[in-house]
C-alpha cells in the first residue's frame, strides 16, 4: 500500500510539473530585423528609433505588464521574460533601409530564419512578435505574433496580426498599435 501511495504522490508531482510547464510561456520582445517603417513623415529621426525606441518600446512591455498582459492574451499562468535576443537582434538593424513611402510584405518564410536564431537556455515555449510594419499612413502595426519550441526552434504558429495605434506621442502611439495586436493574438492564436 506504501508503495502505491508513493507512486501515486510520484504521478501527481509529474503531472504537474507537466502542467506548470505547458502553462508557462517566454516572451522574447519585439523583433525589428525584418520590418519597415512606412511613411518618411512619421519616422524623422531613424537612428533613434533604433537605437532608443526599439529597446524603449520592449522595455515598456515588461515594466507594464498590466497592460500589455501576455499571460492574459496567450492564456498563460506563467510568463518569463528575455530580452536579450531581441536587444541584440535590433541592435543590427541598417536604418538605411528601415524607413520607405512603399507598401512592404514581408515573406513568411523569413520567420523560420529569424527564429532559426533564438537560441536561449530558456525552455518551454517561446513567443515574439516579429515586427513586418509599423505604417503611419495606415496607423498601423503589422506584426508575425510567433510562437515556438526553443529547444528546436520549430514554430508552432505564426499568425500575422494587425493592431490600430493609439497614445499620445511617439512612443505611446506605437505602443498602442502593440496593445492592440496583443488583444487581437487572443483570438487570431486560437
Amino acid at each position: 500500500m506504501k508503495k502505491i501511495i508513493l507512486f501515486i504522490s510520484i504521478l501527481s508531482v509529474s503531472l504537474i510539473s507537466v502542467a506548470q510547464n505547458n502553462d508557462a510561456i517566454v516572451w522574447f520582445g519585439l523583433d525589428f530585423t525584418q520590418a519597415r517603417l512606412i511613411g518618411s513623415e512619421g519616422f524623422t529621426d531613424v537612428q533613434k528609433i533604433k537605437d532608443y525606441y526599439f529597446n524603449e518600446w520592449n522595455n515598456v512591455i515588461v515594466a507594464e505588464s498590466d497592460k500589455y498582459n501576455i499571460s492574459k492574451y496567450f492564456a498563460k499562468s506563467t510568463v518569463n521574460r528575455d530580452l536579450t535576443i531581441c536587444e541584440r537582434r535590433n541592435k543590427t538593424v541598417n536604418v538605411s533601409t528601415l524607413i520607405t513611402n512603399n507598401s512592404y510584405t514581408l515573406d513568411r518564410a523569413n520567420i523560420d530564419k529569424v527564429i532559426k536564431d533564438y537560441k536561449s537556455k530558456e525552455t518551454g515555449i517561446g513567443l515574439v512578435f516579429v515586427v513586418e510594419s509599423f505604417d503611419k499612413t495606415k496607423e498601423k502595426a503589422f506584426v508575425y505574433v510567433t510562437t515556438f519550441d526553443i529547444a528546436t526552434r520549430k514554430i508552432i504558429k505564426c499568425v500575422k496580426v494587425e493592431g490600430s495605434a493609439s497614445g499620445f506621442g511617439f512612443r505611446n502611439y506605437w505602443l498602442g498599435a502593440i496593445a492592440s495586436v496583443m488583444k487581437a493574438s487572443a483570438r487570431a492564436m486560437k
